[in-house]
């Protein structure tokens, strides 16, 4: 798997993980959480995640690195940052900054929003097979979110969630991509992972590419046809809920994502029982 692939199978699964929920924090707070991803079983990258919530704003930020087999050589590095406020208990994204780099490919990615909808959307450089996408319209990019967003919404909520947290649908811009994404909740289940042991809302994702995508490819249809998306999450004190393990299969094996490590306001949280 090279590491563009790689990538875009990590970033596939952040955009699967969007849930809408409402969230109203009192009073500033951050959450840190650690990744490690692994291919046919094998570590292939890491991802940090660090969320900042204070008052009616956020900020968040998502890194990360592909490494080992998965790299053949060329590492791959890519960050995500997104920033907006809340309305009536939404998230309303203001800004979305994505930038990779492989070797010498460096790609930058800039989208402005405006009363969630996209104002602005600028790709340095442009994508070179553009002509075999599907367009984007303006309409595609009314009352969307933005994937770093979707993850925010995901992992924050004003109270304890219950059981059937989800069974939400989102409309996910990335700025060269427009899908949507829907849930389900499917069972409480034992989960275990080097930061986590015990029971977890475990749910199953639904994958739709609206636009931006090559229509014809295989690895298109395999996503938007695959039922087998899984991602489980527990609370972790104050509004957060914290993604604990994600799996995404392939046409070719599984991606598997792990939390190695969660912090609150810089302390160690004990997710173990």
């Amino acid at each position: 798997m090279r590491s563009g692939q790689a990538c875009g199978v990590f970033l596939s699964a952040v955009s699967v993980l969007g849930l809408a929920a409402p969230f109203s924090p009192a009073v500033a707070t951050q959450l840190r959480a650690n990744y490690k991803a692994y291919y046919l079983r094998l570590p292939v990258g890491t991802g940090v995640l660090t969320v900042d919530i204070e008052k009616d704003r956020y900020e968040a930020r998502l890194s990360g690195e592909v490494s080992g087999a998965a790299s053949l050589a060329s590492g791959f590095s890519f960050e995500m940052q997104s920033r907006g406020k809340y309305q009536n208990g939404q998230l309303v994204p203001e800004t979305y900054v994505y930038s990779s780099r492989a070797a010498k490919d460096v790609r930058n990615l800039q989208m402005n929003f405006k009363s969630s909808n996209v104002a602005h959307v600028a790709i340095d450089p442009p994508l070179a097979d553009l002509g075999k996408r599907v367009p984007i319209s303006t309409e595609h990019g009314q009352n969307v979110v933005d994937p770093l967003s979707a993850l925010v919404a995901a992992m924050t909520a004003a109270d304890p969630r219950p059981a059937a947290t989800c069974g939400e649908a989102l409309r996910i811009h990335g700025g060269n991509l427009r899908a949507d994404v829907s849930t389900s909740f499917l069972q409480m289940e034992t989960t275990r992972t080097s930061a986590y042991r015990g029971q977890a809302s475990l749910c199953a994702v639904r994958y739709n590419p609206v636009a931006g995508h090559i229509a014809d490819a295989s690895y298109v249809k395999f996503m938007r046809d695959n039922q087998q998306i899984r991602v489980s999450s527990v609370p972790a004190g104050g509004p957060f809920e914290v993604l604990v393990h994600a799996s995404v299969p392939l046409q070719m094996g599984m991606v598997r994502i792990e939390l190695t490590e969660a912090r609150i306001d810089g302390a160690v949280v004990n997710l173990k029982p």
